[in-house]
Formats: C-alpha cells, sequence, structure tokens
C-alpha cells in the first residue's frame, strides 16, 4: 500500500483590502477520509482488512509589502485504524516563510519552517512504522555588496535545525556562508558563480564540512526557462576521509497552450537525513519518490533524473506521462539505494463539477547493503493502479472517490503481496 492518499481539497482565496493596504489572501480547508483496505500489512500471509479514517485541516495566508512579505501553506493530518492494526498518528506538512526586507534591494531576512514526511527504511514496507516526521526550520539573511546595472553580489549566510520525530539521532544543526555573483550578459541570459561554505553537526553522528562552487546559466526562453549549473564539491568529515564530486544541477520547464515539458537533473554531496529535498521541490507534474533511509546518517552521493511531459488542457482532458532515476549511494560503499519509476496520469473532466483521473505507477528499488565482506542486493517491483472520480457539490464542498491496486515482486517470494483499497472523502473550502 502506497499511504493513505489524505482528502483532495483545494484552497479558495478570499481578498480582504482596504485603501492604502495590500490584499491579504486567506483560505482554510477542512477534510474528512475513509478507506478500506483489505491487505492493511502489506504482508502475503497475515492478510488482514481495516479502515483507515483520516481528519486533515490546512491553511494559507499570504500577503505582500514592502517591507515584508509572508506565505504559510500548511496542513496537519491525524489518521487512524479502526482495528487498531497501526498506532494512530498525526502527520505535519507545508511551508512557512516570512521575508524582512528593512532595506529593500539591499538587505533581506528569509525565515522558514519546512515540514514533510520522509522514508525511514528504503528497503523496508511503505507501513506508517517506516515513515518518519521531519522539519526544518532556516534562518537566511542575504546583503548586497554590490549592485550594478549588469552585476549583482550577495553574501548569504544560513543557519538550519533538521529534526526528526521518530529518529532523533539523526537531528542536525546546520551553518554556513556563500558568495553569489550574478551577471545579466542579455535581457534573456544570466550567469553566476556562486561559492559556499557549510557546517553540519549531529546529535550522535559525524560532523562535517562541507565547500562547493558552481557556474550558472539562466536562459530565458518563449514559454519557459532554461537553467544550467556545474561545479565541484568537497566534504571532509571529521575523523573519515573527505569526499570529492563533480556537481551539477538542471531544470528546464517549457509549455504552451497544450504541451509542457519538465526535465531536472542533479548530482551532489551531502548526507542522508537531509538528501534531495534543498533542491527540489514537490511538484504536480512529476511524482518523485521521498528522501530515504532517514534512520541513519551517512555521507552520500545524490542523484537524481526526471523527465515529464503533458498534453492537453485543464478544461478537457491532460495527460501527463513521467520517468524518473533517484540515485542514493553511501561514500564508503557500505549501502546504494537506487529506484527508477513511470508515472502515467491522465485526467478528463466529464462535466464542469465533475472529473475522473487514473494513474498507473511503475517502480523498481535496487537496494545493496555491504557489511565487511558480506553483500547483500533486493530488488523489488511496484506497480501501483488508482481510478478515482472527483465531483464538486458546491463551490465550497467536494468530494473524491477511489480504488486502488498495488502488486508487488519482491526479492523474497514470501513478502510479496498485492492490496486493494476503496475510498472516500469530503471536503470544505472557505
Amino acid at each position: 500500500m502506497r499511504g493513505v492518499k489524505y482528502p483532495s481539497v483545494g484552497m479558495v482565496l478570499l481578498c480582504v483590502s482596504s485603501p492604502g493596504f495590500t490584499a491579504v489572501e486567506t483560505g482554510v480547508t477542512a477534510g474528512l477520509s475513509a478507506e478500506w483496505t483489505d491487505n492493511v500489512f502489506l504482508s502475503n500471509e497475515d492478510r488482514r482488512n481495516d479502515w483507515v479514517e483520516t481528519i486533515e485541516l490546512g491553511a494559507d495566508l499570504q500577503d505582500q509589502e514592502t517591507f515584508y512579505q509572508y506565505a504559510i501553506d500548511y496542513a496537519i493530518s491525524h489518521e487512524r485504524y479502526e482495528r487498531d492494526s497501526f498506532d494512530a498518528t498525526s502527520y505535519y506538512n507545508g511551508t512557512a516563510n516570512l521575508n524582512l526586507s528593512p532595506f529593500p534591494g539591499r538587505f533581506e531576512w528569509n525565515n522558514s519552517i519546512q515540514s514533510e514526511t520522509t522514508t525511514r527504511d528504503s528497503s523496508a514496507l511503505n507501513t506508517p512504522e517506516n515513515r518518519d516526521q521531519r522539519n526544518r526550520y532556516t534562518t537566511t539573511p542575504s546583503l548586497t555588496l554590490i549592485l550594478l546595472p549588469r552585476d549583482r553580489v550577495l553574501l548569504i549566510g544560513n543557519a538550519e535545525r533538521v529534526t526528526f520525530r521518530e529518529s532523533g539521532d539523526s537531528d542536525s544543526d546546520r551553518a554556513g556562508a556563500n558568495v553569489d555573483w550574478t551577471h545579466a550578459a542579455t535581457s534573456l541570459l544570466d550567469l553566476s558563480l556562486n561559492v559556499g561554505q557549510e557546517k553540519v553537526q549531529f546529535e550522535q553522528d559525524e560532523d562535517y564540512r562541507s565547500t562547493d562552487y558552481h557556474l550558472g546559466i539562466n536562459r530565458r526562453i518563449n514559454g519557459g526557462n532554461i537553467w544550467l549549473a556545474l561545479g565541484h564539491v568537497t566534504v571532509e568529515p571529521e575523523v573519515s576521509e573527505e569526499t570529492d564530486e563533480p556537481q551539477y544541477e538542471a531544470n528546464i520547464d517549457w509549455s504552451n497552450q497544450l504541451h509542457s515539458l519538465t526535465f531536472s537533473a542533479y548530482h551532489d554531496v551531502t548526507d542522508s537525513s537531509v538528501g534531495a529535498s534543498r533542491f527540489f521541490e514537490p511538484s504536480d507534474d512529476i511524482e518523485l519518490p521521498n528522501d530515504v533511509n532517514t534512520d541513519e546518517v551517512e555521507i552520500v552521493k545524490r542523484t537524481r533524473y526526471s523527465l515529464g511531459y503533458g498534453y492537453g488542457t485543464e478544461a478537457t482532458f491532460t495527460i501527463s506521462p513521467s520517468i524518473y532515476l533517484d540515485d542514493e549511494e553511501a561514500v564508503d560503499g557500505s549501502s546504494d539505494t537506487l529506484r527508477k519509476g513511470f508515472n502515467l496520469l491522465m485526467e478528463r473532466n466529464i462535466s464542469s463539477q465533475t472529473r475522473a483521473s487514473f494513474e498507473f505507477n511503475f517502480t523498481r528499488d535496487d537496494n545493496k547493503d555491504v557489511l565487511e565482506t558480506v553483500t547483500t542486493q533486493q530488488v523489488d517491483y511496484t506497480k501501483y493502479y488508482r481510478l478515482a472520480l472527483e465531483h464538486d457539490f458546491y463551490e465550497s464542498l467536494g468530494a473524491d472517490f477511489w480504488i486502488t491496486r498495488e502488486d508487488a515482486d519482491r526479492q523474497l517470494d514470501e513478502e510479496n503481496y498485492e492490496v486493494h483499497t476503496v475510498g472516500a472523502s469530503v471536503g470544505l473550502r472557505f
């Protein structure tokens, strides 16, 4: 089972304004869902059915003024199992940002909180016992050192606290700074150079220092944007050997009235507790796997490629296939988690109030572990199908209905499983 699908409820923005003030946009959502599953433990032998009930509350608030800007988009969900197959759990997901601009264009101070759900062990089953709650608290002051018509040089500081609800030993404090130079070569082309360093301290594990630099090119095109960066990163643990690796990042986005294309690539050396999360935000176009192995802290080489395509218009029909490759390899060779996947999402508007969708996902997970001279490798395949119907009864009231099937072909035959679910949710928008 891929996990509970929380109520799909959108945001309605209520704008309040008066002379001399910028409009403040607010929104509140509430949702309730119930899902029946015929194999709550994802087991081949111990098949047990259960009802999963979820309550979700969300809030969206944003405002932009000359000297400050803030945006809050958070949701809290609480899920319980009717037959107590797992303990009741609450999750927080979302971001909150407060940007202070006491000297606009010269000095800014951004503060943010980000909450998300991670995977504790990539080789284990996707059940509530294998999930964790990660929170990141970040403060980033930015000072403009040089400001010319075509050039800008920034000094950017960073302090961050990363915490986990279950894996407390993975908590860390991070502090660093970087210098960023941007040159506007033309009205459509920007060149940049960034040099930075960060110190990371863990509660229990080995601390390290990371130094990196990269050259970047940003090109605006008709209907999209191209960003390319190439550089080098050095990671110096306190005791272990240092690691030198190339560092690169690419993001290409393009769209017109009927087509859209998204490509991203990323390679870096970091630690498993944060993975690729600082470089990839959740996307509606491509379903990417979340960070893995956050229970144990390791210095890892993190690589990710993804390609997504979309065709159609939201008013009628859309089809969105995508593929990805995601790799997390420990620099000491003790583990390697390689995930490949294909996703297909098709959506159709039956009427102005009713929409239908079909989703198919195929994934291959390769997990390799090396203990002294013994190497174990596990290759798992998973196929997932979801058919859903969404209906808006009123402007502020909607409902979802779905059925799913998941088949897992795991390395050990006795760990194979299949699971079916049927669910419904109701959402309110204020």
